[in-house]
């Protein structure tokens, strides 16, 4: 189930990320294979290192009523985007909404339930 969940964050990244890098002012990609690089790595994270975090962030889940899932993600978004080359990301509130774009896409593409 993990793997399936990482090739739709690959897709939505796919889409996702060229959408966000025309919206938001802050967010730039160099080039096609920097967004394929980038939603490699994303999917591969998703499916892997993900769930772990979310178990790991249950508690403070319960706390927040799952509000914090997203502000996780976010983060998990902003940490990955900063470590791919030819994708400049220049302040946290810019990978906030460039992380909410890719859920958009995710959600209308059906990735997100």
């Amino acid at each position: 189930m993990s793997l399936i969940k990482g090739g739709s964050v690959f897709l939505s990244c796919l889409i996702g990320l060229p959408l966000a890098a025309y919206f938001l002012p802050g967010f730039h990609v160099a080039s096609w294979a920097n967004v394929f690089a980038c939603a490699v790595v994303l999917g591969l994270f998703w499916a892997i290192i993900r769930p772990i975090v979310r178990i790991l962030a249950l508690p403070l889940n319960l706390i927040t009523l799952g509000i914090i899932g997203f502000f996780i993600d976010a983060g998990l978004f902003y940490f990955i985007l900063n470590r791919v080359p030819g994708i400049m990301v220049e302040g946290v509130g810019t990978a906030f909404l460039a992380a909410l774009i890719v859920a958009v896409v995710q959600g209308l593409l059906g990735g997100r339930k």
